[in-house]
């Protein structure tokens, strides 16, 4: 199995009840969308599966999953600790101002006002709000993703235009002025 071709929602975080219902810790940010998910894909000690839902609910921030084979505590058990996968297709669409940050690295950043920054090294996932590191050269640019940062996602160019907050682009180009 190549792990490009899947994204991750979560983990089998525990075994609920009598009847081999498992709870999935997700790592998603709309947990509803899986709310009556038919399959889901499981990953664990180099192994994969598929596995037939018959009941999947959100509770408390948990999908609650049921499935018509796995009956009993004893057999749930051996599942969790599981990552729960779905192929990338699956994926809805979002639209040209948003992306998965999965997606991004290796595309090219283009500033409204200071053009080509370099390329995606990555997406950090901070606290206060993601943020993106861009590679130029030997310096690393690192912009907060806040709500009017990203203009236009041109996934066919892999090119990201961004609004990069006043000043904070000046003080890495500055620096790496300083360095040459």
């Amino acid at each position: 199995m190549q792990t490009k071709e899947f994204y991750t929602i979560g983990y089998i975080r525990r075994v609920i009840g009598l009847k081999g219902e498992m709870g999935i810790k997700l790592d998603v940010d709309d947990p509803n969308r899986y709310n009556g998910i038919k399959k889901l894909e499981l990953e664990k000690d180099g192994q994969h599966s598929v596995i037939n839902l018959v009941q999947a609910k959100v509770r408390n921030g948990e999908l609650v999953i049921r499935t018509a084979t796995i009956t009993t505590p004893e057999t749930a058990k051996k599942l969790v600790g599981s990552t729960v996968v779905l192929p990338l297709e699956q994926l809805p669409d979002i639209g040209d101002k948003r992306f998965y940050f999965h997606e991004v690295p290796g595309f090219k950043v283009i500033d409204n006002v200071h053009g080509d920054l370099g390329v995606v090294k990555e997406v950090m996932e901070r606290i206060m709000q993601p943020v993106l590191v861009i590679k130029q050269g030997f310096t690393e640019i690192l912009i907060p993703l806040l709500p009017d940062t990203i203009l236009k996602v041109d996934r066919e160019r892999k090119e990201l235009h961004v609004q990069s907050p006043p000043g904070l682009v000046d003080i890495y180009l500055e620096k790496n002025d300083e360095e040459e």
